[in-house]
């Protein structure tokens, strides 16, 4: 999943795979709320690779899967994008083809695009 406006980089389910998992001495926070209600989780850092470029501090929230659960879990997501790590991006929505594009984000790349328009 995408959250264009979420200022974290990444939100995994915890508990989807054995190697997804905050450190151990992360305390357990609010994380947000939603339809369901409190949704509960911890705060961390993971390493992700995007386009041939790793990010190794990408702020991540862990949610709770056994708290997620409750709230009508989607059995196909394991977690979200957020903005920290989009912003380093041209993010394009390609709705016909059912895609995503991400071009990493230079300046001229992005006037070129909007001259192009």
């Amino acid at each position: 999943m995408i959250d264009t406006g979420g200022s974290f980089g990444l939100s995994l389910l915890n508990g989807i795979h054995p190697e997804i998992k905050p450190h151990r001495q992360s305390p357990k926070v609010r994380v947000g709320s939603g339809l369901g209600g409190e949704i509960l989780g911890f705060n961390g850092k993971a390493v992700i690779r995007l386009n041939d470029r790793w990010y190794t501090e990408s702020k991540t929230i862990y949610i709770d899967e056994k708290d997620f659960s409750k709230k009508g879990k989607d059995q196909h997501k394991q977690g979200s994008i957020g903005n920290e790590l989009l912003r380093e991006f041209v993010v394009i929505f390609d709705y016909v083809n059912a895609r995503m594009l991400l071009q990493p984000y230079k300046q001229e790349l992005l006037t070129k695009h909007l001259n192009d328009q």
